[in-house]
């Protein structure tokens, strides 16, 4: 059953990945609505980090970290249970990185797309620190999200109050 998907996004197969295809395509918007209930408080964050300073101790050094705003963790933690991170080859996708790079509004993508790119920013974060706080700064989480809500919305432009 849809249920019983497990949550095994570092591991990659053809048909884990068609089962993850299927099981999110059958989503409704209700499922989709703790996700997209982050929408406002997203919208009002200006910054999503915090730098903690770095410090030198004797015989030891501290770089600065960035210290995530707790709404990424809250958006992590609900795709992961909401179980949209795919297990798919993220790291050859090249669509996935074209559409990332390009400064679209995510409109025209199907709902698999969407949660592929949002599979790619989480899974890249584990990579590459910094890269979801990243996402959430030049707005592209609020973008994805944007569009995942239009798929349920009859009115496209309303998502853009």
């Amino acid at each position: 059953s849809d249920n019983d998907i497990a949550i095994l996004p570092a591991f990659y197969n053809n048909k884990l990945e068609y089962i993850y295809y299927e099981y999110i395509e059958s989503l409704n918007k209700n499922d989709f609505s703790e996700l997209l209930s982050l929408i406002p408080e997203i919208e009002n964050i200006k910054k999503f980090f915090k730098i903690r300073e770095g410090s030198i101790h004797e015989h030891s050094l501290s770089f600065p970290l960035y210290e995530e705003d707790k709404i990424i963790q809250k958006f992590r933690d609900i795709a992961y249970n909401l179980k949209i991170v795919i297990p798919f080859n993220w790291m050859k996708w090249k669509e996935g990185e074209e559409l990332y790079n390009r400064n679209i509004e995510y409109l025209d993508l199907d709902i698999i797309t969407l949660c592929k790119l949002i599979t790619v920013i989480i899974r890249n974060d584990r990579f590459c620190e910094g890269f979801l706080i990243d996402a959430f700064e030049n707005r592209k989480i609020l973008k994805l999200l944007y569009a995942i809500k239009a798929k349920f919305d009859e009115d496209r432009n309303t998502i853009f109050v």
